[in-house]
């Protein structure tokens, strides 16, 4: 019974510490965000210039 893998095979080698992943996910989600506030404010920006050159 102790030999059981339980379907983790050679995943010990892969692993990274929380901390890593926590840091990792830190980065994307602050990318993620400004990726948006970007987008939504170019957005802003042409609907505004739309609206002035058709006034």
């Amino acid at each position: 019974m102790a030999s059981e893998s339980h379907g983790h095979v050679g995943h010990a080698a892969a692993h990274v510490p929380a901390i890593n992943d926590a840091a990792e996910h830190q980065r994307t989600f602050e990318s993620f965000i400004r990726f948006w506030v970007y987008v939504f404010g170019f957005a802003a920006l042409l609907l505004i210039f739309i609206a002035l050159v058709n006034a």
